[in-house]
């Protein structure tokens, strides 16, 4: 381990190293403190207690270790019970969903429920059963608490949730017109599987597929950021439960759906971070260190931080963009532009006031943003 490992890439290197190679860290507050911060508390716990044995990990760090690890497990706890009532609802129904992401890598991919924490429960039904899953869910207590009757991504309904439970989004694709990305969602159905979860019938991607998705949701709807390592940790679960995957099939794919650069460098990240069994795939064409390194400085950036409900990307790409903010003040005319600055300052002011800090790494973010998305883009363009 050299000096100039970065806190994250030690934590990437606890979590895939044997027992006989562990060394201690430069710092273990940091460590722990970063496992958490990527949700990655149960699998830095088994790490540790796997090299318990060789005296590295002080009994403090094990005790605060365990801790995070319980606290962890303890907000996927409800899910099997949730799940297993949603399923049986919409199966009522005649409905058999699609889990997606963390609802099929939580409870079939990874290893242990507590491995894939999610923020909410991700099912896509076909568009025509959209209406009769809603009233499903209703049936059951679920009921909508945002405004509005669709996501801010157009490709989900509104969140629903019944008391403390997970959220649940009803999707009827996968992406939305603003990703300019084109899955082959009927084809993907097709290659899909029925499975059965605690009782109940679901339908889930195929090895190929799950991964593709996951590398277009991190690489091209959240431009490799926002979820810090959980992308990562993704595609090496995927890897391990599925043992063998069509590379072939996984780029032809890719290239159809124009996210071959995003799935490149998604893949390619995983690959040189974690000396994962991913072989060299063929670059889409030569990359820029820029882009690679704007690209693994997002995955590497803990999740981000909200104040005052207010969103740090927001401020910055404000920040980077001024005549977008004047657009938006002046578009109703002077009259209503009083009105926005009043809000805007409102909202905002303290937030700026309290936190210049992370107003300036939401900044270097959105910059890393316009970066990825640029050439990204290149590749629909032609």
């Amino acid at each position: 381990m050299t000096s100039t490992r970065t806190v994250t890439e030690e934590l990437l290197a606890w979590l895939r190293v044997s027992p006989r190679e562990a060394q201690a860290p430069a710092d273990w507050d940091a460590l722990l403190a970063e496992a958490v911060a990527h949700s990655a508390a149960p699998q830095l716990f088994a790490r540790l207690a796997a090299v318990g044995k060789t005296g590295i990990v002080p009994p403090a760090v094990m005790q605060c270790a365990m801790l995070a690890m319980v606290k962890q497990k303890q907000q996927v706890a409800t899910l099997p019970a949730e799940l297993k009532e949603l399923l049986q609802a919409l199966h009522d129904r005649g409905i058999t969903p699609t889990l997606l992401k963390g609802a099929h890598l939580a409870t079939l991919v990874y290893p242990e429920l507590s491995h894939r924490p999610m923020a909410d429960l991700d099912l896509l039904v076909e568009p025509s059963q959209l209406e009769a899953a809603k009233q499903a869910l209703e049936s059951i207590g679920y009921e909508t608490r945002w405004y509005g009757e669709q996501d801010d991504h157009g490709h989900a309904l509104s969140p629903m949730r019944k008391g403390s439970s997970i959220p649940v989004e009803l999707h009827w694709t996968l992406t939305s017109e603003s990703d300019a990305v084109q899955l082959d969602l009927d084809a993907m159905r097709a290659r899909s599987e029925e499975v059965t979860l605690y009782g109940q019938p679901a339908r889930v991607f195929s090895g190929e597929d799950l991964l593709l998705y996951i590398c277009i949701h991190a690489g091209v709807m959240h431009t490799f950021g926002e979820k810090g390592l959980r992308p990562i940790f993704d595609i090496l679960a995927i890897l391990e439960h599925y043992k063998q995957l069509d590379w072939t099939a996984i780029q032809e794919r890719a290239k159809a759906a124009g996210a071959a650069r995003a799935t490149w460098l998604m893949l390619e990240l995983v690959r040189t971070s974690c000396n994962a069994p991913i072989p060299a795939l063929a670059m889409p064409e030569r990359v820029s260190s820029k882009v690679v390194d704007a690209a693994r400085a997002q995955v590497f950036e803990r999740p981000g931080v909200r104040l005052h409900d207010v969103s740090p990307t927001q401020v910055a790409s404000a920040m980077h963009d001024p005549k977008r903010l004047v657009s938006y003040v002046f578009a109703g005319g002077l009259r209503g532009a009083a009105k926005k600055l009043r809000n805007l300052v409102t909202r905002y002011g303290g937030f700026l006031r309290q936190d210049r800090a992370i107003v300036t790494s939401a900044a270097k973010r959105t910059w890393r943003q316009t970066v990825l998305t640029s050439w990204m883009k290149k590749e629909i363009s032609r």
